[in-house]
């Protein structure tokens, strides 16, 4: 299996037990078949772990920075557009590692593995070194090869951007500024109105017909910015792309319903602000000097002995 196939398919559930994990009630409840949802859980992240230890061998700690690569032995069939083999590379493109670092995360928080941890925050620093700034916006090649000078197109760069906010949302990487111009990289060259989609990030290649839906795959960003879900309404109208049509207007009503700062809650997800306090309250970032338990509770993403 590719890497990025390995975590398109794992990374659901991965997430999944992350979810049972951090609800012990939901834990020790019990599925239809007899099982506990933490045994369930327990077996997700088992898969999910051998998924990503299957991949270890194309990890290169010795390169600058760190990154996964294709194996030479895939020479004959694992190609680029261009026909040239993927392993000559020394890199994969963004959005392949960056798939599996999505579960990376997710396995993280079902198990407190550091290790999870250590490596997405890695995959966050190839992508952040390999991303520019132009016009405010983020801009970024579809791979870390010099022989290959591609701009990232917006149907691929959704993982990537999915990753990112993942990062930015936990605490583990990626500041304001840097999110900022990734919404600013939607609004100026992905989807700069609800009539123009363009195929690359960098503002090019407009997009014609059904597949202007593309451009609804980073509504995964609705979170850090409302008005990206009432565009991609406006945009996923076609049928090309139904599924993505439906997440759409799931995300979005998703978002129109969670709760707002001092209401109960068990996970972060379920908060405006994106903070559960304790497991057991919303409420907004701490400011500097607030009492902390995690990075991710304050403003600034540091909490150092007990304090923003």
């Amino acid at each position: 299996p590719t890497l990025v196939s390995t975590g398109m398919i794992t990374r659901p559930i991965a997430e999944i037990a992350s979810i049972i994990k951090a609800d012990t009630a939901l834990a020790a409840g019990t599925a239809p078949d007899g099982r506990t949802y933490g045994t369930i859980a327990d077996s997700y992240i088992l898969a999910a772990a051998q998924a990503v230890a299957f991949h270890e061998k194309e990890w290169r700690s010795d390169l600058t920075p760190a990154r996964y690569v294709a194996l030479p032995e895939t020479s004959g069939y694992f190609r680029d557009s261009q026909g040239r083999p993927m392993s000559d590379a020394y890199a994969l493109p963004y959005n392949m590692e960056n798939a599996l670092g999505r579960t990376m995360f997710y396995l993280y928080q079902a198990t407190g593995n550091t290790a999870y941890k250590d490596r997405a925050v890695l995959l966050a620093r190839h992508l952040s070194g390999g991303q520019d700034r132009t016009g405010g916006a983020l801009v970024w090649k579809y791979w870390d090869w010099s022989e290959d000078l591609s701009i990232e197109d917006t149907s691929h760069a959704w993982i990537s951007v999915d990753f990112m906010r993942m990062m930015y949302q936990s605490g583990l990487y990626f500041d304001e500024g840097r999110m900022a111009a990734l919404l600013a990289t939607y609004h100026q060259n992905v989807v700069p109105s609800s009539s123009v989609v363009n195929n690359i990030i960098d503002g090019t290649e407009p997009i014609s017909g059904e597949e202007r839906e593309f451009g609804a795959m980073w509504t995964v960003l609705s979170s850090l910015d409302k008005t990206i879900g009432v565009k991609a309404r406006q945009i996923a109208t076609g049928n090309i792309l139904t599924t993505w049509r439906y997440m759409v207007r799931s995300l979005s009503a998703l978002d129109e319903s969670r709760k707002a700062d001092g209401a109960q809650c068990k996970l972060d997800t379920e908060c405006k602000s994106d903070m559960c306090f304790g497991g057991k309250v919303c409420g907004a970032r701490l400011g500097v000097g607030r009492t902390c338990t995690r990075d991710v509770e304050c403003a600034s993403r540091s909490c150092a002995s007990g304090k923003c």
